[in-house]
């Protein structure tokens, strides 16, 4: 049994110094329930979440580049090791 624990989608993200700009550019996917708060129809946290302002929505969007850029690593990472 081999148990590798990395830290992959979830802060700090740290990737591979070839994966720090993958996704440089590009915005987090505006799916139809982004940025959509409150929602009365949510948990009760969640109904007191403001919406983003473009500072915020900047910083997920970078949030969405590190993430990839942090897969891709651990993708070498499981390729390295499968071979």
């Amino acid at each position: 049994v081999l148990v590798i624990g990395t830290p992959s989608a979830h802060a700090p993200f740290t990737p591979a110094p070839q994966y720090n700009s993958t996704d440089q550019g590009q915005t987090s996917p505006r799916i139809p329930n982004w940025n959509v708060a409150p929602s009365p129809n949510k948990h009760l946290l969640m109904q007191q979440v403001p919406m983003m302002n473009s500072t915020t929505a900047s910083q997920s969007d970078q949030s969405y580049d590190f993430r990839h850029g942090t897969l891709k690593s651990v993708d070498d990472l499981v390729a390295a090791i499968h071979q």
